[in-house]
């Protein structure tokens, strides 16, 4: 892939907005900043399918999940943790 740079501004209080054909190409919302040796390196964060994991353990009860899981599928997971489904 050929690279790219682009310039962007921050605005008001620290918002960065990535040019639309970045936006486009990656197809997610979410991106991790992280500094490096000279620099920033954003890269987009994107998950091949969403998770859900449930646990129970002694030390902790918890639902955790990934960006880009949908509400319906947070339900389901509820309803079958309490025995709904």
């Amino acid at each position: 892939m050929k690279v790219t740079n682009t310039v962007l501004t921050m605005f008001g209080k620290g918002v960065v907005t990535l040019p639309k054909s970045f936006r486009d190409r990656y197809k997610t919302k979410y991106f991790i900043a992280q500094e490096v040796a000279g620099g920033m390196l954003i890269q987009p964060l994107v998950f091949k399918e969403p998770k859900v994991t449930f646990r129970n353990n002694k030390k902790e009860i918890g639902l955790s999940f990934n960006p880009g899981v949908e509400a319906k599928q947070l339900l389901k997971e509820f309803k079958q943790i309490n025995g709904e489904v």
